[in-house]
This record gives C-alpha cells, sequence and structure tokens, in this order.
C-alpha cells in the first residue's frame, strides 16, 4: 500500500496571516509529524512519499502531478489553524481529481 504524506502549499491568505518569525519557523521546521506518522508506516512496510509543498514550493498543481505520478492509495493531509484554507483546498482537490484515493 502507498501513502502519501502531504503538507500542502502555502496561499496567499496563510502567508498574511503569518507573522516573519513564524514564516521562518514554518519555512525551516521539518513536519514532524508526517516524519513520525512516515517513519512508523516504514517499518510496516508501507510505501511512503512526504511531500513538503510549503517547503518546495510547489503549487496545488505540482502537488497533483506529484500525486498522480506515486499513486498512493491514501493521501493524509496536515494542517494548522493559519493555513486551513490551503488544506481544505488540496484535500478537495485530491477528491475531484482522485475519487478512489482516501484522504484523511
Amino acid at each position: 500500500m502507498r501513502i502519501t504524506l502531504l503538507n500542502p502549499p502555502l496561499d496567499q491568505l496563510a502567508l498574511q496571516r503569518l507573522g516573519p518569525i513564524v514564516k521562518i519557523l514554518f519555512y525551516n521546521s521539518p513536519p514532524l509529524g508526517l516524519c513520525y506518522l512516515a517513519a512508523v508506516l516504514k517499518e510496516k512496510k508501507y510505501e511512503v512519499e512526504i511531500i513538503d509543498a510549503a517547503v518546495e514550493g510547489l503549487s496545488l498543481e505540482k502537488v497533483m502531478k506529484r500525486i498522480a505520478s506515486f499513486s498512493p492509495h491514501i493521501v493524509g493531509v496536515i494542517t494548522f489553524t493559519a493555513c486551513r484554507h490551503s488544506s481544505y483546498e488540496a484535500v478537495r482537490e485530491v477528491k475531484a481529481r482522485f475519487p478512489g484515493i482516501k484522504v484523511v
């Protein structure tokens, strides 16, 4: 089973809400929750891909291409209050383009 763990791209609204210190921390800190999940899943022999779209500077379209190329069975999306709209948009897009993929 293949699983993609996604830290979605930030939209302009999220970028405006983040203060300068939070922006520095956000872009320089790995999504530890996703990393922990990936480590446990890999121990259980799942194929795991982490997409850190915010740090990689990926657009939502590029994220969708990465998801399509990995062809996961499940996509897990992380969210924080400041960037919840980006997460909602990513979830809607995954569900629309890949109806057979479970999104959590």
